[in-house]
């Protein structure tokens, strides 16, 4: 009787069978997922906090007509998500697409962050996009910085039976990322063009270079 193997994973170095879905098995598919790339972790806090510090604090200065117009930019990009507003315990609930959760998400962080929230988001993704990265992969580029600006979003609280519940809008596939860049990539794409991005590089380290891909 002849015996034939399984599909192994596409992924060079990993034997494991690949999921009837795809070309990847479960372990590597989940971590494409999460990250945007394979064999790459997720840039952490520490890596991203610098940049994203240089980029909140420049875009304080409102009196420059950069940071004015894409702060007002992105002010009107929060108020345009308001009316997708809900818990995020009743999200999966609603049968919503990935841009739907994506502007409720948004929803919650302006509810959350109150009058600072533009200036927090931008700064969140200008930041992330400046971050040096591993890899020039544009889907990872994009995961990253859209992860950048859900790490924003706090859990709600909700007591039920005398215990306290957390429920946070889930991130788990890579379409809610891809979403959430598409919204807010427009407003920091040219803030950051017209000069942010330079000022976030001299900022962090005055007297270093990074390469173009690395900035953005």
């Amino acid at each position: 009787m002849l015996v034939t193997k399984a599909p192994r994973c596409s992924n060079l170095g990993c034997s494991q069978p690949k999921d009837q879905y795809g070309s990847l098995c479960n372990r590597c598919g989940h971590r494409y997922r999460f990250t945007g790339a394979l064999g790459l972790q997720n840039l952490t806090r520490a890596q991203r906090k610098p940049y994203i510090q240089a980029a909140a604090a420049i875009l304080r200065k409102r009196t420059k007509s950069p940071n004015a117009q894409a702060l007002n930019e992105m002010q009107a990009l929060l108020d345009s998500c308001k009316p997708y507003l809900r818990r995020q315990a009743d999200v999966l609930r609603l049968g919503w697409g990935s841009k739907e959760k994506a502007k409720c998400l948004l929803a919650n962080i302006a509810r959350q962050r109150g009058t600072r929230a533009s200036r927090v988001v931008l700064a969140a993704a200008a930041g992330a996009a400046c971050c040096p990265k591993p890899t020039s992969n544009e889907r990872y580029r994009k995961v990253q910085i859209a992860r950048s600006v859900y790490s924003l979003c706090r859990s709600d609280k909700s007591t039920l039976f005398g215990r306290t519940i957390s429920s946070r809008i889930p991130m788990a596939g890579i379409r809610l990322a891809l979403a959430l860049f598409d919204l807010v990539e427009p407003i920091f794409y040219y803030w950051l063009k017209d000069g942010g991005r330079v000022a976030v590089a001299r900022k962090v380290a005055p007297t270093l270079t990074f390469p173009r891909q690395d900035l953005y």
